[in-house]
């Protein structure tokens, strides 16, 4: 990768001081909140409508203005009890925090850790919201949830589909209700939304699904200690089909050395 960008490939796998990976040590939900205009009224509706100690994390990824300057960590913290955060390169999430991420950067998330990137503008848009749903997918399994609020454009549709391809549960604003409805009816046409519903009435939903007895055992099983390593060779022949056009996911595992080695100078 360019150095100018906030990441590179040592810090996607997260070691300890011996250099072991490190899964996650106590799972729990981080949701994903994916908004543009309009949504910063949901986000208060929403908050002030959730139970101070949820046991949640929850990553707000928001289209901002560039040249806009709206304090809205501040706004965040005056209609919510919650530590309130800018996402930062490698922070951990807790549960019972909010994140916020900065404007004009791609957030993703490996091992429960927030990863910044240089925004990556596909035909001109910025998809921030897809970007962060796909990562979530990716780390989070089926305990990945994604919720998209007002907002024009159709950003969070392709996120929605990665989660739910994951088997985590998507939820949408009822477009009645969105100031701007386009980002929900969009999500809304996958026909793979889990509920639609207006904004008061999300987190009850939330802690309903999240206290499922089958979320909640698989919540607590011991994690696959092949998982990270598994994701860590997925994120690496990624940025190289991403780099080179080649999709070396379909030569045989045993191959796997040979091609990081010629293949990381790629993307280096």
């Amino acid at each position: 990768m360019k150095k100018e960008e906030h990441t590179d490939l040592n810090r996607v796998q997260i070691q300890d001081e011996e250099g072991r990976s490190k899964p996650q040590q106590n799972p729990f939900p981080i949701i994903g909140m994916g908004g543009a205009s309009g949504s910063l009224p949901a986000f208060e509706t929403f908050f002030k409508h959730m139970p101070a100690q949820s046991g949640m994390a929850f990553v707000i990824v928001m289209h901002q203005d560039s040249k806009e300057n709206t304090d809205y960590i501040s706004l965040l913290k005056s209609f919510s009890s919650l530590p309130v955060l800018f996402a930062a390169d490698g922070t951990k999430l807790k549960p019972d925090h909010i994140y916020l991420a900065p404007k004009d950067i791609d957030v993703g998330l490996h091992d429960g850790h927030l990863l910044l990137f240089n925004a990556s503008r596909e035909k001109g848009a910025h998809m921030c919201i897809d970007h962060f749903f796909q990562s979530l997918a990716e780390d989070q399994w089926n305990m990945a949830v994604g919720i998209v609020f007002s907002g024009l454009g159709a950003d969070g549709e392709t996120g929605i589909r990665m989660i739910k391809e994951k088997l985590g549960m998507t939820m949408v604003q009822d477009p009645e209700t969105a100031e701007y409805p386009s980002m929900p009816l969009a999500s809304i046409k996958t026909q793979l939304t889990d509920y639609i519903l207006p904004v008061e009435e999300m987190p009850m939903k939330l802690i309903q699904y999240l206290s499922h007895p089958a979320l909640r055992a698989s919540i607590e099983e011991e994690v696959d200690p092949g998982k990270n390593n598994r994701i860590h060779v997925q994120k690496i022949l990624m940025l190289l089909r991403s780099h080179t056009g080649h999709d070396f996911s379909l030569y045989k595992k045993t191959r796997y050395p040979d091609v990081l080695n010629v293949g990381l100078p790629f993307i280096s």
